[in-house]
């Protein structure tokens, strides 16, 4: 089946990405949203011989009349908005009043919901898969496990996929652990951390993530799935596997502080024995990429 998919937040490092992904599938033959840049539009326009379609709009100002009259136009719904935010209660606000109308929209007009949120809603725990309970402890975890308790409550499966991401990194990434140490590594090499070094994150490459949601729509995926990469590291492994590549020494500060948000050990087993995926990038390609 050809899908006209609108993109909510596609000028976002994921987004973005999501965009020139999708619009290269046969399958996409319709207007994708992107909020961004219109010399990227016009150029993957080109590229593909795709109609694009741009909307400029605040999720949480629209009305719900005018947010029902652009879904109507699309089959999927892919919300890639409410990630990390200042001021975080920006984020809390999408999460909640942004998220209800995209769902009021989705119920009443009967579409498809692919919903990015996060790993973190697990909390710390030393398993976790989907059917574990959710325990976020940070206030971004905890708006990306309301968002998901509003679509769950109020959609039925069929119509939602929502997809927990781990760390995403790759090329042109302005925020997260892999941006900041990079930036240090070519500027000052001072790092200051709020936790003590023993913070448990996997990550994922956002070319593949993007390639693996992709996919997912494909394969008409419904449910709830960890999408996580199989990189695995904690902060001070991450800081001297930078040492190491780039040849030089860190002034690394720690806290005392115990990490939030840390689970061990996260399942993708469910994603994995649904879909046919292989992970093409990893960090120390990215790190290669850097070194001169």
């Amino acid at each position: 089946m050809n899908n006209n998919i609108l993109i909510i937040g596609g000028s976002s490092f994921l987004g973005v990405n999501l965009v020139e992904k999708i619009i290269s599938s046969p399958n996409t033959i319709g207007i994708t949203y992107f909020k961004g840049s219109l010399v990227n539009i016009l150029n993957l326009e080109l590229l593909y011989n795709k109609k694009i379609k741009t909307h400029y709009l605040d999720i949480l100002n629209i009305s719900q009349n005018d947010i029902d009259c652009i879904v109507s136009e699309y089959d999927i719904i892919i919300n890639c908005i409410g990630q990390v935010s200042k001021p975080i209660g920006n984020c809390f606000n999408i999460n909640s009043l942004g998220i209800i109308k995209i769902i009021e929209s989705i119920s009443k007009l009967n579409k498809k919901l692919i919903h990015i949120s996060t790993v973190g809603v697990y909390g710390t725990v030393n398993e976790a898969n989907e059917s574990s309970k959710l325990m976020p402890e940070s206030p971004y975890s905890i708006s990306k496990a309301m968002a998901e308790i509003l679509i769950i409550n109020k959609l039925h499966e069929k119509q939602y996929c929502i997809l927990r991401l781990s760390n995403l990194y790759g090329n042109k990434q302005e925020k997260g652990i892999l941006s900041y140490l990079l930036k240090s590594a070519l500027s000052d090499k001072v790092l200051n951390f709020d936790n003590n070094g023993e913070l448990v994150r996997y990550f994922l490459d956002i070319e593949d993530c993007a390639s693996i949601i992709s996919l997912a729509i494909e394969n008409k995926l419904s449910g709830i799935f960890n999408l996580r990469g199989d990189e695995m590291y904690n902060i001070k492994e991450l800081v001297s596997l930078f040492e190491l590549k780039f040849n030089i020494k860190y002034n690394a500060f720690f806290s005392n502080q115990l990490p939030i948000d840390n689970t061990q050990n996260i399942s993708n087993d469910k994603i994995k024995s649904t879909i046919s995926f292989h992970f093409k990038n990893n960090i120390k390609k990215l790190i290669n990429y850097y070194i001169v």
